[in-house]
């Protein structure tokens, strides 16, 4: 994972998001982490690529910009596939009705 973090935002939500962590987590777990709400981040996708080893997303966020690599495991070429499929069919059925 990569991040570049906007720190303005960063420094304006903190204590929220710590807090909030020590709400959810308790005391003891929570004070080593900052969540943020649910929601906060709005994401716009800037790249995204497939190949045999990864799917890699890059977004930017008020956060800052982030890009995430997903190790490609057979669940989840199966998932893609299926949901490729599903918009194929989805797609010939509407081409069918045009004829």
């Amino acid at each position: 994972m990569y991040a570049s973090i906007d720190l303005d935002f960063l420094n304006k939500n903190l204590e929220q998001a710590k807090k909030r962590s020590i709400e959810d987590l308790g005391e003891a777990d929570g004070a080593k982490f900052a969540q943020f709400p649910d929601g906060t981040f709005r994401a716009e996708v800037c790249e995204f690529e497939v190949n045999d080893e990864n799917i890699s997303i890059s977004f930017d966020t008020e956060l800052g910009f982030i890009t995430v690599d997903i190790p490609m495991n057979v669940q989840i070429q199966e998932a893609v596939l299926s949901a490729t499929i599903r918009k194929m069919n989805k797609i010939k059925s509407l081409l069918e009705t045009l004829k």
